[in-house]
């Protein structure tokens, strides 16, 4: 299996555009698969620096209803004609970034609910032998404490985002089982808790953002959680690889806990498992 960073909040060459937005690509036995899309088009222009073709790509899961994971998604249509959107079907609700001085729209932009090329998922789905589609974690054990700047509008208010629109990529390939979330707002312990009882064991290997920090809004005060959630992963024995909304310094904590079993995935870096 091979996973590329297509796009994430940092990067150490010169000839790859970065923003804060997640894309992944992963090359399974049986799958091209891109895993959300960005905030714009921007890694679009960097699977073609990288060698990679998103004309082949045959699965599309879009993570959650949030505009830096699926920001690209029209410009990748425009792009590939045939694969398949797995998406949550209430991902498409009004949601905002909400702080005492801006309300910020943050939802799908670019993409319609009807699209003929959507399947909207409305609870687990196992797409075949290697691909499942998980949701609906419940535990909240280490939750990040971010997720209070995150609301839907119900019509009459903001209300306190649940992420019910989130859902998580499970891999396995022969005797590798990958796990492979967006922001992980549910709170990565508690989807390695879900992923458990799903599967009976833990994965091997874990991809995405940890929702430690936003965008460079890292609260200090949240530093003892971060160290209680590096214990709860190590108890897991897989190895992290790690980006986007994790934040640099959340970063550096976990690294001093994990050591060598977690990893920082930068935009151009690639994983061979």
């Amino acid at each position: 299996m091979k996973l590329i960073s297509l796009i994430e909040n940092t990067g150490k060459r010169s000839d790859l555009q970065t923003e804060h937005g997640l894309s992944l690509y992963i090359e399974t036995e049986q799958h091209h698969v891109l895993f959300d899309t960005g905030a714009t088009d921007r890694f679009i222009g960097n699977a073609e620096t990288l060698g990679v073709s998103l004309s082949d790509v045959d699965v599309v899961v879009l993570s959650h209803g949030h505009f830096d994971h699926t920001g690209g998604i029209s410009a990748f249509l425009q792009q590939n004609q045939s694969a398949n959107i797995y998406i949550r079907e209430n991902a498409f609700e009004p949601f905002y970034h909400c702080s005492p001085t801006e309300v910020r729209e943050i939802g799908v932009k670019e993409l319609q609910k009807n699209h003929p090329r959507l399947t909207l998922t409305t609870g687990n789905l196992k797409i075949d032998a290697e691909l499942t589609l998980f949701t609906n974690v419940k535990g909240r054990r280490c939750y990040p404490a971010i997720n209070l700047k995150l609301k839907y509008f119900d019509g009459t208010g903001y209300r306190q985002d649940d992420f019910r629109h989130e859902q998580n990529l499970a891999i396995t390939e022969g005797d590798k089982r990958v796990l492979i979330s967006g922001c992980s707002h549910n709170g990565i312990v508690n989807i390695l808790d879900e992923y458990q009882a799903l599967f009976h064991r833990f994965p091997d290997v874990v991809v995405g953002g940890f929702h430690t920090a936003g965008k460079d809004d890292f609260d200090e005060n949240a530093t003892q959680q971060i160290r209680e959630m590096a214990q709860a992963l190590k108890e897991t024995g897989a190895v992290f690889y790690t980006c986007h909304c994790t934040g640099e310094k959340p970063y550096q904590i976990l690294k001093a806990e994990l050591g060598a079993d977690i990893h920082y995935l930068s935009t151009g870096d690639q994983i061979l498992i």
